[in-house]
């Protein structure tokens, strides 16, 4: 039985870091199902284009789900509203301003 992996990341006025973070998703040995990017109401940096912009660079590569809180409502809403959206069988939340190591995802086929 093929499970799934939805990567799931809350971000709130963190452009610069949630560049990296999402470079190194892309760059992991073994691609999870679907990554999620959920904008907290970001009102003070680029956050909203640097989502925007990732999503249009790889929406043919990796199935990208964007969600945009019009106000701040907290990481918890945001992430339970990451898990609400998914199709996958597990999850990871990934914070906007860490990075993943190339091999952080094993295997979950």
């Amino acid at each position: 039985m093929k499970s799934s992996l939805s990567i799931i990341i809350a971000n709130k006025d963190h452009a610069a870091p949630l560049i990296r973070q999402l470079a190194s998703i892309k760059g992991q040995s073994v691609k999870p199902d679907e990554i999620i990017v959920i904008d907290d109401g970001s009102e003070h940096d680029n956050s909203k284009q640097v989502i925007q912009d990732f999503y249009e660079q790889n929406k043919n590569d990796f199935n990208i789900k964007i969600e945009l809180n019009d106000i701040n409502k907290g990481v918890v809403p945001t992430i339970n509203r990451g898990c609400d959206i998914s199709e996958s069988d597990y999850f990871y939340f990934a914070s906007a301003d860490d990075y993943l190591l190339p091999d952080f995802i094993k295997s979950h086929k």
